[in-house]
């Protein structure tokens, strides 16, 4: 019937196609030029307004000193409202022009992020910040108007019948359609000339709006006479989901491009980072980007900052340390205060040679955090290889082993979510070495049934489902777990641990009998 005119007007790959494998490289020098003089355009119709809520920003206030500029600066991001609390900081000049304009746009409600940079960055406005400062402005401006694109479609009538449906789609939701295409298009293309965190930015952003802008379409309803046959309703869906496959290529490639690069500036606990997660799991029903997520591991003890730096440290992106805090010696308490945002790009590879062991094995964990985010087994390795630097009388011993003993098992898995999204699927991959996992689940430690868990959950996930068998043995040793996993386990990652793991014991036992059923009857009917 339609399906929906191609589902709008194409909107443009990103730089180089992220799931061609190849290393997303900075725009070319004509780009780069075009970049460096962009200002924020006006808002295009498509784009619904900034919500009344939002404050919109003022013209950078003249330069003097702040004394004490760093306290200010801690008590502005860790306040209730920090994007409000730091309005006062943008006249400091102990930090770049309009670095703290970015900061306030990072920190504040995306959808808000155009009208508070647009008095810098907009048509007409003074050109005083920096190119890296203005790239950081311009991600948070197209990233507001992508925000607000493609979340309602338009209101459909109360008649479903094919004739009401099919003037429904011709007046209102093709023009929709292309109206929203448009927008996406002009703004992903801007978004593509960034560089860096920046580039990261907008590219997830255009990622996700193109994937709801699918999860809307899927949305359209049927006329009554489709819906009456199934054999016609299946026609349909199957070929709407044709027809959105490009689309949801697209966003599928924008949004990873946008999280190798934030990735690489060493982002990890950021919001915009699980939404995209999210998003792409729920428009690729097949995607295991957030299958390591259910693994159970120790609660992160959030760090508790005792100067001025680390404060920011712990409540700042990390691409923003290394600009805000300027020649500060990386030390490990600042080293720990990060990792509850993430270690920015470089701070990780020399690390001071009197860290504690405390300070090492909260890196090894937000190192392994990083690679569970984005599925990266090198972050896997490279955090059991700083676990292995815990001695054998460490108090933290138990938990070095159970890193080590992950870093190991997840060690021969993919190396990032493009090379994940390629592979489709877990099955017939093998695990790494599960020795030391399956050590520590035979014994009778804090760690036992956390460790038993992981072991019989990661070998579900490469299991194929004709494996009866092996079924039966992940279902037992769900069980072991369940047992092992007491009410007073401090360490567990989510309070219903016991459930979960009699859950999918259960699970497991009702694949395995199904499997073996499946085998018996295909044996019956050979005979």
């Amino acid at each position: 019937m339609l399906v929906l005119a191609g589902c709008g007007a194409s909107t443009p790959p990103p730089p180089k196609s992220a799931s061609s494998g190849s290393e997303v490289s900075a725009p070319p020098p004509e780009k780069r030029a075009a970049a460096e003089r962009d200002v924020l355009g006006p808002l295009d119709e498509a784009v619904p307004p900034a919500p009344a809520s939002c404050t919109p920003g003022e013209p950078l206030p003249a330069r003097e000193s702040c004394d004490g500029a760093l306290n200010l600066l801690a008590s502005a991001v860790t306040a209730s409202e920090p994007s409000a609390a730091l309005a006062s900081l943008e006249r400091c000049s102990e930090f770049e022009p309009g670095l703290i304009r970015a900061l306030r746009a990072e920190l504040g409600p995306v959808e808000c992020g155009d009208v508070l940079v647009a008095s810098v960055v907009g048509e007409g406005a003074k050109d005083e910040v920096s190119r890296g400062v203005r790239e950081l402005l311009l991600a948070y401006g197209i990233s507001a108007r992508l925000r607000r694109l493609a979340h309602e479609l338009p209101g459909a009538p109360q008649d479903r019948k094919k004739a009401a449906i099919v003037q429904f789609l011709e007046q209102e939701v093709f023009p929709w359609a292309k109206r929203e295409a448009v927008a996406l298009e002009r703004l992903a293309r801007k978004g593509s000339e960034l560089r860096g965190y920046a580039r990261g930015i907008a590219a997830v952003e255009a990622g996700m709006a193109d994937m709801r802008f699918v999860n809307l379409v899927r949305e359209v309803p049927l006329p009554e006479e489709m819906l009456a046959d199934e054999e016609v309703r299946e026609v349909y869906y199957s070929s709407l989901e044709e027809a959105l496959d490009a689309r949801k290529n697209r966003g599928r490639d924008a949004s990873l491009v946008g999280l190798i690069e934030l990735e690489r500036a060493g982002v990890v606990f950021d919001a915009r980072v699980h939404l995209a997660r999210d998003l792409l799991v729920q428009v690729f029903g097949g995607s295991r980007l957030k299958a390591i997520d259910s693994l159970l591991i120790p609660k992160a003890q959030a760090p508790s900052p005792a100067a001025a730096a680390e404060a920011i440290a712990s409540s700042v992106p990390s691409p923003y340390l290394p600009l805000l805090l300027g020649d500060a010696r990386v030390t490990g308490l600042l080293l720990t205060a990060a990792s509850a945002r993430g270690i920015p790009a470089g701070w990780d590879q020399a690390l001071p040679a009197d860290l504690s062991e405390s300070e090492r094995l909260t890196l090894a964990w937000t190192r392994f955090h990083k690679g569970r985010t984005y599925f990266r087994s090198s972050d896997f390795v490279a955090a059991a290889d700083l676990a292995k630097t815990i001695t054998e009388s460490s108090p933290l011993l138990s938990e070095a082993q159970l890193i080590r003993a992950l870093g190991a098992a997840l060690a021969t898995g993919p190396n990032g979510p493009v090379e994940l999204m390629r592979r489709g699927s877990f099955v017939g991959l093998s695990l790494g070495s599960s020795e030391a996992l399956e050590q520590i689940a035979r014994g009778t430690g804090p760690l036992a049934g956390a460790a038993a868990f992981n072991l019989a959950y990661l070998r579900g996930l490469v299991l194929p489902p004709g494996a009866a068998l092996d079924w039966r043995q992940i279902a037992t040793q769900f069980r072991d777990a369940e047992k092992k996993l007491g009410p007073g386990l401090s360490l567990a990652a989510r309070p219903t641990e016991e459930v979960d793991a009699r859950a999918r014991a259960s699970d497991a036992a009702q694949t395995a009998a199904a499997t073996s059923d499946a085998i018996q009857s295909s044996s019956r009917a050979k005979n």
